[in-house]
């Protein structure tokens, strides 16, 4: 469980890495998005930077774990 040691919010903005599937034109410049997401290939960890979306305090995850 994470838990934001500064305002005590349980939700946090973190950033992870996902493919989609495109349309492009024939230079292979994007067009438009066909989906969201395909696949996750990196999940946000302890590691990554997150953000509070209550306060906006930013640390390694690890700072929010919660013991």
């Amino acid at each position: 469980m994470k838990k934001c040691p500064r305002c005590g919010a349980m939700s946090f903005c973190v950033t992870a890495h996902v493919t989609q599937d495109w349309v492009v034109d024939e230079n292979g410049d994007f067009l438009r998005c066909i989906d969201d997401c395909l696949e996750v290939t990196h999940f946000p960890d302890d590691d990554d930077i997150w953000d509070c979306n209550n306060c906006g305090y930013s640390a390694p995850g690890k700072v929010f774990n919660v013991k």
